[in-house]
């Protein structure tokens, strides 16, 4: 007999499946894990790799035993802002679930119309999209995405973060906290498989993973290694150029040695 797990179609839906991207990252790991866990999961996303406006990915490709189909899409506005139509092969699909990936996207719009004709669940997961730095014209359209917002008719909002849990509940005519699941981005086990020694014998480090962000204040982070006992530090992620710059240089007069690891590609 098949497991119910088995028949459980999920379908994952992301801006970018190509490239250096926290939302990607997080979206390919739950991927394999309800793969892992018996799911029938299938990958929609762009065409767009994330960092390289000029490329394209392939339309179809795969991710540790996942499908990923890719479709052509029609920026919007910024870099991540895309309306892309992926409706008629989402039907054919038929899935039992959907998960979006990114509040006020195009593509979480259309989760929810898809869900409801199917009769599917349908999960946003947030992102933290609250950033206070934005041009005119897309403050205006956050405005309203946000005063007309929708985000109540998921079945449920999963946040990444704490701090946006009481911006998630003032949304449109405010959001119930029984609809909202926080669940962090995980921790990649690769990272526990080393120590870093000090002279004295002890094992300690610290580690950043994330988007850099001037809304964490990183810089506060590093000045505070820099007054510790910790002499380095390993920062994991991508972000814009400048604000890279601006943390290479706070650690520079900190006298922080950064190890940039993973997806970063900066000229520093």
């Amino acid at each position: 007999m098949v497991s119910k797990k088995k028949q459980t179609k999920i379908l994952i839906l992301v801006g970018f499946s190509k490239g250096p991207s926290g939302v990607w990252q997080r979206a390919r790991d739950e991927a394999v894990e309800f793969k892992n866990r018996g799911y029938d999961v299938t990958i929609f996303s762009t065409n767009a790799v994330k960092g390289k406006p000029d490329e394209r990915a392939d339309e179809f490709d795969t991710v540790e035993g996942v499908p990923i189909i890719r479709f052509p899409y029609m920026k919007l506005g910024g870099e991540s802002y895309m309306t892309w139509n992926f409706n008629y092969e989402a039907m054919k699909l038929n899935p039992s679930i959907i998960i979006t990936h990114c509040y006020r996207h195009t593509h979480s719009d259309k989760a929810l119309k898809i869900a409801k004709k199917l009769g599917a669940k349908c999960y946003c997961v947030t992102h933290a999209p609250f950033v206070k730095e934005r041009p005119i014209p897309s403050k205006f359209v956050v405005w309203l995405k946000d005063y007309f917002s929708n985000i109540t008719k998921f079945d449920k909002i999963i946040a990444i973060s704490k701090w946006e849990l009481p911006l998630i509940k003032q949304l449109g005519h405010g959001v119930w906290p029984s609809q909202i699941k926080r669940i962090p981005n995980p921790l990649p086990d690769k990272f526990f498989d080393f120590k870093t020694e000090t002279e004295a014998g002890d094992s300690y480090g610290l580690l950043f993973i994330g988007r850099f962000s001037e809304i964490k204040q990183l810089d506060v982070l590093i000045r505070g290694v820099g007054l510790s006992d910790y002499t380095n530090l390993t920062m994991v992620g991508t972000g814009e150029d400048d604000y890279l710059k601006e943390l290479y240089n706070e650690a520079k007069m900190s006298k922080v040695d950064i190890d940039w690891t993973g997806p970063i590609n900066i000229n520093l």
